[in-house]
């Protein structure tokens, strides 16, 4: 019997991102793939796109072998997450905009990865903004200004050649994390 992918997709992730914390909170990291996963399954995308949202940040932080994912998850996974990899040797400003061009030139499946996680990434910011006010911001090495910059870049760059009602729901959290200000 084959385990099915998102349960192969779980275990993988858990063993990557064990001990593992979100930044500026106290959760386990596993909390944050889980959640990816979940928005993308109450889309209904294919349970390979679902899987890739468990594992989407497992290459980033962590030594888990990419031939690993290909072996275990497949191909389309595997070409799913490459595109959401950043490249951590480059400064912090390089780094998103070169993210950037790679994901508004990748195929939907990671376009809907992407947004699913920063939808994620913002839900959890505007959480912690709650709790601690501006103290927020100095989790992100860019700050603020660079924070909006980056959320409203990733929008317009995947709304130019992907339509899904994800990117309203991104575009509107951003329009509230703003407000905040």
């Amino acid at each position: 019997m084959k385990i099915n992918i998102i349960e192969q997709a779980m275990r993988i992730s858990l063993e990557a991102h064990k001990g593992q914390k979100r930044k500026g909170e106290n959760t386990p990291y596993i909390i944050h793939p889980v959640m990816v996963a979940l928005k993308l399954q109450s889309h209904n995308f294919p349970d390979f796109v679902v899987a890739s949202a468990l594992v989407h940040d497992v290459l980033e932080d962590s030594d888990y072998p990419k031939r690993k994912i290909e072996a275990e998850l497949g191909k389309k996974v595997l070409d799913i997450i490459l595109p959401l990899t950043h490249n951590n040797r480059l400064p912090w400003h390089e780094r998103k905009v070169e993210y950037i061009k790679q994901i508004k030139n990748s195929n939907d499946y990671t376009k809907a990865v992407v947004i699913a996680d920063k939808i994620h990434n913002l839900e959890s910011l505007f959480i912690l903004y709650l709790k601690i006010k501006e103290k927020a911001w100095l989790n992100f090495k860019g700050g603020k200004k660079y924070v909006f910059w980056f959320h409203k870049e990733v929008y317009k760059n995947i709304k130019k050649t992907w339509q899904h009602p994800l990117l309203d729901s991104y575009k509107k959290l951003i329009n509230q994390l703003e407000a905040l200000q």
